[in-house]
């Protein structure tokens, strides 16, 4: 077995073929989501897609064989998320044979948007979806399980079982189940006090009174002060796609001011989002949000590519971006130099991450309030994370043609919004919670911060 940093949260044999991982830190605030709300959504479910094409002739027999198959590579997509830790068992062939079928589903729908829209179930382990009419795929799974990063790793192990078929013998599966990310990360079991202090630090340093949030639409204000929808809950989502040309100026303008790409989005949604808000009332003075941002670079190369199936690696650390009385420049600056300070700091000593999650699991109960500030991450650039083209020696192929990752059924009125290129476009992604956002909302948003963006790097606007 591959060497951690710790040995914190092993996977333990409880019986034979039968095995447990507690939740480390960040997966207990993760796993305190997996659960079924009042209106009997399966909170927190992650839905990932790519669209293929493909000479294969027998292409569904192949597709749900290298499902299976990766199982043994992969033993995280069936690993079951317990109250207090996760389990697998090391199937026998009727099990495995009953695992398939109710895991690998071809689709009710003709397609991958529909099914999200109509069909999204509550099973929280992974179930592999095949549309055979426009040969799309889409896993859907508890976010516990898997990142954005960890499915793009995933897709791209998958379809190689696919264009090459591998022959597996399942018994010692287990080896390969994922390891926690604290012990990759050398945290100890307990956070030490230094790394409470340090961690505290950072959360009383975003706790602000004047906050930027997303109105709320159909809502109302109870008796005593929590947001009520006068609607049904329902997932949406969309994308709005920036063409080559003016996503390579944005870049370009980046590097030549010295900042990331995720910073200056990020400033222009929140200058977006405080525009709107004080559309309805008062604005307000702090952007403040998450620093989400994955932990895989401080892992060595090995353990990065075995953690993408059942575990979720990433680091979430608070922060709040002070919006009064600056100009674009000037919160640009300030955003880059945040964004940098936290991951050079906890790049170069963790502790204190572990802490974060502890503490933050008590402030995001699923009955407390909820900030509507979208949640923000950035994926990178899809296309370098994961191969495109997948051949065999017979000369048959497979290509990924387009891809993309949802949260759905966000805790109330909670909502998310990430950044990523795919092919040289760059791509601004939201799902919401329509009783309290909607897709007009939202699709004004993104245009809104990307012409934001062209015009303050000065660059010629088109309409999206």
């Amino acid at each position: 077995m591959l060497a951690t940093r710790s040995h914190n949260y092993p996977w333990n044999l409880t019986a034979p073929g039968s095995f447990t991982q507690e939740y480390d830190s960040f997966q207990s605030v993760q796993v305190s989501w997996n659960k079924v709300d009042d209106e009997e959504r399966r909170l927190h479910l992650l839905g990932s897609y790519v669209q293929i094409e493909s000479n294969i002739p027998d292409l569904e027999t192949r597709l749900r064989k290298a499902w299976l198959t990766a199982r043994y590579f992969h033993p995280g997509i069936a690993i079951r998320l317990e109250e207090y830790y996760k389990s697998y068992n090391v199937p026998t062939d009727d099990e495995l044979n009953a695992w398939l079928n109710k895991t690998f589903l071809e689709a009710p729908c003709d397609t991958a948007e529909e099914f999200q829209r109509k069909y999204i179930g509550n099973e929280p382990q992974p179930q592999l979806y095949w549309f055979h009419k426009t040969k799309e795929l889409l896993i859907i799974a508890h976010h516990t399980l898997f990142d954005a990063g960890g499915l793009w790793l995933f897709w791209e192990s998958y379809l190689e079982l696919v264009a090459s078929p591998k022959t597996v013998r399942f018994g010692d599966e287990w080896k390969n189940l994922p390891f926690a990310r604290d012990d990759l990360l050398g945290l100890p079991r307990y956070p030490s006090l230094a790394a409470y202090t340090k961690g505290l630090e950072v959360i009383m340093d975003c706790l602000k009174p004047e906050v930027v949030e997303l109105p709320t639409l159909n809502t109302r204000i109870s008796s005593d002060g929590q947001i009520i929808t006068n609607g049904k809950s329902h997932n949406g989502f969309l994308r709005v796609v920036l063409p080559p040309d003016q996503s390579m100026a944005i870049v370009q303008s980046c590097k030549h001011r010295g900042v990331s790409i995720t910073s200056a989005v990020f400033v222009a949604l929140a200058l977006t989002c405080r525009k709107f808000q004080s559309e309805y009332g008062k604005a307000g003075r702090y952007a403040a949000c998450f620093h989400n941002f994955d932990s895989r670079p401080w892992f060595s190369k090995e353990a990065a590519k075995l953690c993408n199936a059942g575990n979720d690696p990433h680091a979430m650390i608070p922060f709040a971006i002070d919006l009064e009385n600056k100009d674009f420049d000037e919160i640009l600056v300030s955003t880059d130099e945040k964004f940098r300070s936290l991951r050079t700091e906890f790049g170069k000593d963790p502790a204190g991450l572990d802490a974060l999650s502890l503490m933050l699991k008590g402030l995001l109960d699923l009955n407390g309030p909820v900030a509507t500030f979208p949640g923000f991450t950035s994926f990178g650039v899809g296309d370098r994370i994961i191969k495109t083209a997948y051949n065999d020696e017979a000369g048959n192929w497979i290509k990924i043609v387009d891809t993309y990752h949802w949260i759905h059924n966000m805790v109330k009125g909670m909502n998310a919004v990430c950044i990523y290129s795919w092919k040289g476009r760059m791509i601004l992604g939201g799902c919401f919670n329509e009783a309290w956002h909607s897709e007009d909302m939202f699709r004004r948003l993104f245009q809104e911060s990307f012409d934001l963006l062209l015009c303050k790097f000065d660059l010629k606007q088109e309409k999206l």
